[in-house]
């Protein structure tokens, strides 16, 4: 029967490794380079059941980090123009666990409960430019279900209304 092992167990295992490497160098250091080498080749057993769910971690973590990418640009140049002018604006959001959305695709209602998530974090300011432009659109939304990419359209052709109105007649 397949030994089965449980993710305490490979931390353990990693623990191991850095205090062994750390002892060994004399001086406390333990490269990750070194760890993972270590790892691979005096646990391999453990490595090699958990390398399916490591795999997905790191693609997982990838994937969230491409996600916090801000706009600059999105590349959907159709976005560029929308966010242009409200500087750093998430490309991608996560709206539940394990489930993300283009950012100009959110319903109000999520993006308000985005920022109001990610406020909370320590930087302060980091998603002040989200906010302005939630409170830029808000005016021109009729109801919580409508998406930024629809309530930011209605908002331009009202301003380019207002803007011929105010043109000089010939």
């Amino acid at each position: 029967m397949a030994k089965t092992y449980n993710l305490g167990d490979l931390r353990a295992a990693i623990e191991e490794v850095i205090r062994s490497i750390a002892e060994e160098s004399r001086c406390g250091q333990a490269a990750n380079d070194q760890v993972l080498a270590r790892l691979k080749s005096d646990r391999q057993s453990l490595v090699s059941f958990f390398t399916p769910q490591l795999v997905n971690i790191a693609l997982t973590k990838l994937l969230n980090d491409v996600c916090k990418r801000r706009t600059s640009p999105v590349g959907q140049e159709e976005h560029d123009d929308l966010f242009s002018e409200y500087g750093k604006i998430p490309s991608i959001v996560t709206v539940t666990r394990g489930l993300k959305k283009d950012t100009a695709n959110l319903r109000l209602f999520e993006a308000r409960g985005w920022l109001e998530k990610h406020s909370s974090r320590l930087v302060e300011n980091d998603h002040e430019d989200f906010r302005k432009l939630l409170d830029r659109i808000e005016p021109y939304a009729r109801s919580e279900n409508e998406t930024i990419l629809d309530i930011l359209h209605r908002m331009k052709q009202s301003e380019r209304a207002k803007s011929e109105d105010l043109l000089p007649a010939e």
